[in-house]
């Protein structure tokens, strides 16, 4: 750390607008020592700092984050360390606790194919703090049973149940199609199967200059990177593009939701300017290149400025977690039963 190492007051004002100063909060004085550690000479002392730093959880994410802009050396690297394993961590936290809103419940039973099949609709719901992408229910994982063990095998085992997961919804439907017994079941006794979600991570906003100054930030498993910007035709044109460490299913092609993450651009102000329109350069499974244009901010920004000032800003998930869960849903009755 150069000499000019953060202040214990300066770390308190990072907390939040109008805190109370922490320099005498005896653990805002142990992470600013931490801080200073990261640059010790023993690099048991630095390995020390760092694990510590990251004990103390996502709750300090802020000010880590401030106290990158005048780290210097080894401990700037170490830092990025301890943001990228606190980020991670608070997005486990909040996908476990997202995850236990999740239910599992029957919404209606049906004969079909002639009474040849059961038709069994499930219900998966969930809390507003779970994000859900993409849904999925292998028919390979479904198991019913009746009451003595008679099986019950989806009529299409192969396939798999893919709802479509709208903006701001709460559920879906999952319709199953089982096949009877040659002895009928009037109930079954479970009905078992692994649904496996994809789950949007902490989302964050990523800023770039569109004077070229930095050109790529990669935050958690996120990599967004300045491909062009210029001013032409009276407009701001931009194309940017977001790649995630590893392919998920969570970004196929006729999955939406990452295409409308817009990209926004704000004059050095803070106002945004007008976006003219945003299209879809390239996308694949680890994700997507978009072009958007923009009207120039008149009077605040016009051509003898260029793109001095700038900032493009994209706001999309540091992570997509795949999640299988596991459920069971018991004694449903069947159509027939008394």
């Amino acid at each position: 750390m150069q000499s000019t190492a953060i202040p214990p007051l300066a770390l308190g004002f990072l907390l939040a607008a109008g805190a109370a100063c922490l320099a005498a909060d005896p653990e805002a004085r142990a992470i600013d020592r931490l801080v200073l550690q990261l640059n010790a000479a023993s690099a048991t002392a630095r390995d020390s700092a760092e694990q510590a730093l990251v004990e103390l959880g996502p709750a300090i994410l802020p000010l880590v984050a401030a106290a990158q802009a005048d780290a210097v050396g080894e401990a700037a690297l170490r830092l990025r360390t301890v943001q990228r394993r606190l980020e991670e961590a608070a997005t486990a936290e909040a996908v476990e606790a997202a995850i236990d809103t999740l239910t599992i419940t029957v919404t209606g039973v049906a004969s079909a194919s002639g009474g040849k099949d059961t038709r069994i609709t499930l219900r998966a719901a969930w809390g507003p703090a779970l994000v859900p992408l993409a849904v999925r229910l292998p028919m390979q994982s479904v198991v019913a049973d009746g009451p003595a063990g008679e099986a019950m095998p989806p009529r299409h085992r192969s396939a798999s149940i893919e709802p479509a997961v709208a903006p701001r919804s709460t559920a879906v439907d999952l319709p199953l199609l089982l096949m009877q017994p040659e002895h009928r079941l009037e109930s079954l006794d479970s009905l078992r199967g692994t649904l496996t979600l994809w789950i949007a991570g902490r989302e964050h906003d990523f800023m770039l200059p569109l004077d070229g100054t930095a050109r790529s930030l990669h935050v958690g498993q996120a990599t967004v990177r300045l491909i062009d910007a210029e001013v032409r035709d009276d407009a701001v044109h931009v194309t940017a593009e977001v790649t995630y460490d590893a392919p998920t299913e969570a970004l196929a092609s006729h999955r939406s939701w990452i295409t409308e993450r817009l990209v926004d651009v704000a004059a050095q102000d803070g106002t945004l300017l007008r976006r003219l329109g945003q299209s879809t350069a390239a996308r694949s499974d680890r994700g997507i290149t978009v072009t958007a244009s923009f009207a120039r901010h008149g009077g605040l920004h016009d051509a003898a400025e260029g793109l001095q000032g700038l900032r493009a800003r994209w706001r999309l998930p540091l992570a997509v977690h795949e999640v299988p869960q596991d459920f069971a849903v018991r004694n449903v009755p069947l159509p027939g039963s008394k």
